[in-house]
């Protein structure tokens, strides 16, 4: 999948890549794909080619009627990719809310689904202390990997601003 350069950030192509891990390797843990790709030794064009624009998903698990991050399986994957590879989430794609909203929630250590009576959701709840350190390495790899790309430092915060608050459901997040 591809989209046009983002106007506002020429580093930035929007949905330039699928990274789907098949359930095959999600029921065994295998996360050679994600971290193949996004983990130590990634080219800095590579970075400059992939960063915010992979939707990260896994597939197989479409006819399952829970959501994604109900699956202990998939937490588990997920889990063990951003333990090992913690810049996995640099290169999610932010443009694609969903998709990274469901990775996140199958990271946190506790989430709360609420549920109407006729089992559809209404609204998932992150715990915030089960979440702090992962935001705050995320954090600080979003702004090392930007940095590195030769972005200015308020440049690359405000970058991490748009993947946080893509990440919370909202539109814009502003920085002082």
């Amino acid at each position: 999948m591809s989209g046009p350069m983002a106007p506002d950030a020429p580093l930035r192509k929007r949905m330039s890549a699928v990274a789907a891990a098949r359930r095959k390797h999600v029921r065994v843990g295998d996360v050679g794909l994600h971290l193949n790709t996004f983990g130590e030794g990634i080219p800095s064009e590579a970075i400059r080619r992939l960063r915010d624009g992979v939707i990260m998903t896994v597939a197989g698990y479409d006819k399952d009627p829970r959501e994604i991050y109900e699956i202990p399986e998939v937490r588990s994957y997920w889990t063990k990719v951003q333990g090992l590879c913690p810049t996995v989430l640099y290169f999610a794609a932010s443009e694609y809310p969903p998709a990274l909203q469901a990775v996140f929630a199958c990271i946190a250590s506790r989430l709360e689904i609420i549920r109407q009576k006729d089992s559809e959701i209404i609204r998932v709840c992150i715990e915030g202390d089960s979440i702090k350190p992962m935001v705050a390495v995320e954090m600080s790899n979003h702004l090392t990997l930007d940095m590195h790309l030769g972005m200015k430092r308020h440049d690359a915060l405000e970058e991490v601003a748009k993947s946080l608050a893509a990440l919370v459901g909202k539109d814009k997040l502003g920085i002082e």
